[in-house]
């Protein structure tokens, strides 16, 4: 059985977390409540609150409205800052080809 601290720390390391974060970090950067993000994107509040609070796990529709509305790519919800979810890059590929 994992500790409390244990399943925190685990937590921390799900892409739901990381998104949330950046969900939070994003709106916030635009000057956006929750209230507001909710009126714009069209979805609740409560889910939108859920969301930030990691005890919502978004589907992919809902992302993507949520990076239109905020004006990013889904990937910057997963490199905020100095932070950046293991596994996940992002590629330009007009100097790939």
């Amino acid at each position: 059985m994992n500790s409390d601290r244990e399943q925190r720390q685990l937590k921390k390391l799900t892409g739901v977390a990381e998104v949330a974060r950046g969900i939070a970090l994003w709106r916030e950067r635009r000057g956006l409540t929750i209230e507001q993000l909710a009126q714009r994107s069209g979805f609740p509040s409560t889910v939108l609150s859920a969301i930030e609070a990691e005890q919502h796990d978004p589907d992919i529709q809902l992302l993507d409205r949520l990076v239109r509305v905020l004006g990013v790519r889904l990937i910057d919800l997963f490199e905020v800052g100095d932070l950046r979810i293991i596994g996940l890059q992002s590629v330009d590929k007009s100097t790939d080809l």
